[in-house]
């Protein structure tokens, strides 16, 4: 239950540090994007990205599932909710979690200089 709450707690801390340099670095607004598109990118490579975290960790929880019936002697048994509310929540908590970033760099006017060094 514990890593159940840390993980989305440092998938939001994770995302809020790369939004940081992304929007220091990026030159969306330089290049023409619109502040729509600038947060639809960043949404959509957060959502991408967490779907498939998702789907690899429900696969992998798949994969391994026999291997841990078969150790402890019991059935396998993967219940079917399961293989989509892994992948939809990791959707939706990425979702989430980008939001303020996404927003942040929408609202930068252009590139900021890179510190040398």
């Amino acid at each position: 239950m514990l890593a159940a709450k840390a993980d989305p707690l440092s998938l939001i801390n994770g995302r809020v540090a790369a939004g940081r340099f992304l929007d220091r670095g990026s030159g969306r607004r330089a290049l023409g994007a619109s502040r729509g598109q600038i947060r639809l990118q960043f949404l959509t490579e957060s959502v991408v990205l967490s779907t498939l975290g998702g789907l690899a960790g429900t696969a992998f929880g798949v994969l391994s599932a026999p291997a841990y019936a078969a150790f402890h002697h019991r059935p396998v048994f993967v219940p079917l909710p399961a293989l989509a509310a892994g992948p939809s929540a990791t959707a939706l908590i990425g979702a989430l979690a980008d939001v303020h970033p996404s927003v942040r760099a929408s609202r930068l006017h252009g590139p900021l200089p890179h510190p040398v060094g």
